[in-house]
């Protein structure tokens, strides 16, 4: 059970403004708080309720968004945890690793521990998070336009 709520706070990453990886606090607030409001329609389909963040409402498209980005994020995790695994590793080993390259944070569980490194891992699978690494240190956004073949034609 510390395990998984060590490993939500690796996904939840840092604050707005963070240079580190992860989900930031910001998006996790706001979709959560989606979420609520969604749960909320579901019941009142009538309901005349938006998500406020300052005192001002915040646009669909923001939680557009936020909802790829999750996705992406999730996506590029469960991808980079699933290499690490068919490397033979325990899932606690490999999603820990693709957790903590995708976020940048040091803290590790499994056999990457707080006293172990990487350097046990076969090539691709240190290929794979170091590219992790840099999604989550440029943000999926950002590095999905990088590798848009529509971005290098302009």
């Amino acid at each position: 059970m510390t395990h998984l709520a060590f490993l939500m706070l690796v996904v939840l990453g840092g604050m707005s403004g963070s240079t580190g990886g992860g989900v930031k606090s910001l998006r996790a607030r706001l979709g959560l708080q989606a979420l609520g409001v969604s749960f909320q329609r579901l019941l009142h389909p009538r309901l005349a309720r938006s998500v406020k963040y300052s005192g001002r409402p915040i646009r669909e498209d923001v939680f557009s968004g936020i909802w790829v980005f999750f996705t992406g994020y999730f996506l590029i995790a469960v991808i980079a945890g699933a290499v690490a695994a068919a490397a033979v590793y325990d899932l606690e080993t490999a999603f820990s690793a693709s957790l903590t390259a995708l976020g940048n944070v040091g803290p590790r569980l499994g056999a990457v521990g707080a006293s172990d490194t990487f350097a046990h891992f076969p090539i691709l699978v240190k290929a794979v998070l170091a590219a992790c690494m840099l999604a989550g240190r440029l943000e999926v956004f950002a590095l999905t336009v990088l590798v848009s073949p529509a971005f290098w034609r302009r």
